[in-house]
């Protein structure tokens, strides 16, 4: 099983491949045998509207990818006739026929020839200007890969937390020993206080990713997830740190009242010889 968009197609750089012009495809029959797609963090939580959210580990950096092989979900992505069924297209569907890598530190712009000279795919559209520089489309598509290769980046930083905590499983069945895996609800309840603290880093995207892996469970197929382990952990009772250093402490524990007495007595203004303009 393929688990990303490079393993189904070719690609080569686009400073090498020479094409000056490419087509958007329109058609998505190969998306089955590509399995997975990386997104992004911005896209995240639309996603699991749509598709599994999983974690791709294959002894390299984690990878957050949405799943689209139809033995994986409970009804396919794309239609008969190949087109997109869903009403929110991926970045990585986007961007095609391009896609960003990185190669020995740096960001490499690279192009599916099979895909870019697709001639049903509509009209060609230019990739360069007669200067040379790059059209608004094909910076539009440039723009959309760097927020894309950021997003993963960060995505892949989460999904770090989430293995390191030990709150995931794998999937099972058609999806074995591919590194696939998902969150495990009853491994995330758990979860000591501390080791839940740690998974709010980064603006709490270690959760946003596990809430989102979660809610996109329901897309997937029958008994693809793996064997709920059950495992112990030692809950530490951590005290409540005050909030305030000045006598206060505790302050959040206390039985809270509403002070019901009269905030300002204009009578009484008036008695130590305040204006009364009521007249």
């Amino acid at each position: 099983m393929f688990l990303d968009i490079g393993s189904g197609l070719s690609f080569e750089p686009v400073a090498t491949a020479g094409l000056r012009s490419w087509h958007r495809p329109q058609r998505y029959e190969w998306l089955d045998r590509v399995g997975a797609l990386p997104i992004a963090d911005t896209e995240l939580l639309n996603l699991a509207h749509h598709c599994p959210i999983a974690i791709h580990a294959d002894g390299g950096a984690p990878t957050v990818v949405c799943l689209l092989r139809s033995e994986l979900l409970r009804a396919s992505r794309v239609g008969r006739d190949g087109r997109w069924q869903l009403p929110y297209h991926p970045l990585a569907l986007r961007t095609l026929p391009f896609r960003m890598r990185n190669v020995a530190g740096e960001r490499v712009v690279e192009v599916s020839r099979e895909l870019a000279q697709q001639p049903s795919a509509g009209e060609p559209i230019a990739m360069f200007t007669t200067s040379g520089e790059a059209t608004r489309d094909y910076a539009t598509v440039l723009s959309l890969l760097d927020v894309m290769a950021r997003g993963r980046e960060r995505l892949a930083d989460a999904a770090r937390l989430l293995i390191a905590a030990d709150i995931v499983v794998p999937l099972e069945g058609f999806a074995g020993d591919n590194g696939l895996m998902v969150v495990s609800s009853e491994l995330l309840f758990q979860l000591s206080g501390t080791r839940a603290a740690a998974l709010a880093a980064d603006g709490c995207m270690p959760f946003d990713l596990a809430a989102a892996c979660l809610f996109s469970q329901r897309w997937l197929a029958e008994g693809v997830i793996g064997q709920r382990r059950p495992v112990d952990v030692e809950t530490v009772p951590v005290e409540r740190e005050s909030l305030l250093d000045h006598g206060l402490r505790g302050g959040l524990d206390q039985p809270l009242t509403l002070d019901d007495s009269a905030l300002f007595s204009f009578e009484a203004f008036v008695a130590a010889g305040g204006p009364d303009e009521r007249s």
